[in-house]
């Protein structure tokens, strides 16, 4: 009785962890998304705002970076999940062609619209500047995953979509970051919004980092390695984290 207490726990601590997981990368992109489909909407039905305006006479590269970061974000989550991967493969498999395209649509598109379209307000060099090494290092990270997979170098392969999955839910955390600016409008400079938005991806990078070497070191951890086949979080062969 007490052995299978003991084998029984850490499965549901695993299983607990694995919820918290996915709900909490749900979470963090919901409230982008929501947004993102409210300018979707205005931009279609060609309403102008200080925001969006800009969008309005190409809105192409707006509605291809949104819909992308949508699929890429919300049903990425799921990607996450160990049980889910250990129960249905095939579909983990699958979604991994999906959300690859998607996620190079939004870092090439947020590139695109970077460098073409017009500033807005208190978006100075500096903001610019992040958007072109977060668009190229997305893009890099989502290339070395896929090479890292036809290697079947399947850690390696983790721990690129992580960084590419960090990095494309940087908006999620920038609701959080700016919410000092949207407290106290006075707040508002270039040099403040460049620190909002690099703090939201620094944020995020640094996570992805902690869970990549930790899972490279799972004794220092206190948890067992996994199984090879259960490594990559977009894999088109396997795998989680």
């Amino acid at each position: 009785m007490s052995i299978t207490a003991k084998s029984e726990k850490p499965m549901s601590r695993s299983r607990l962890a694995d919820s918290l997981t996915v709900a909490g990368l749900l979470l963090l992109g919901i409230v982008p998304a929501i947004f993102g489909s409210v300018r979707l909407r205005q931009v279609a039905g060609g309403i102008a705002t200080a925001d969006n305006a800009r969008f309005l006479a190409m809105p192409w590269p707006v509605t291809v970076h949104i819909v992308g970061a949508v699929l890429f974000a919300l049903p990425g989550a799921f990607q996450f999940s160990a049980q889910l991967r250990r129960r249905q493969m095939q579909w983990h498999r699958l979604a991994g062609w999906v959300l690859v395209p998607c996620g190079f649509a939004v870092s090439l598109s947020g590139l695109w619209m970077t460098q073409f379209y017009p500033r807005v307000d208190f978006d100075g060099a500096a903001v610019y500047w992040e958007r072109i090494l977060v668009g190229v290092a997305m893009t890099v990270s989502l290339w070395r995953g896929i090479s890292s997979v036809r290697r079947h170098d399947i850690a390696g392969h983790r721990a690129w979509m992580m960084r590419a999955y960090a990095l494309a839910m940087g908006a999620g955390t920038q609701v959080f970051t700016h919410i000092p600016l949207i407290i106290v409008p006075s707040l508002r400079s270039e040099l403040s919004r460049a620190i909002c938005m690099g703090a939201a991806w620094a944020i995020n990078a640094l996570v992805a980092e902690y869970f990549i070497q930790r899972s490279r070191h799972p004794k220092e951890a206190g948890e067992e390695r996994m199984p090879a086949f259960s490594g990559a979080p977009y894999g088109m062969t396997g795998g989680g984290f």
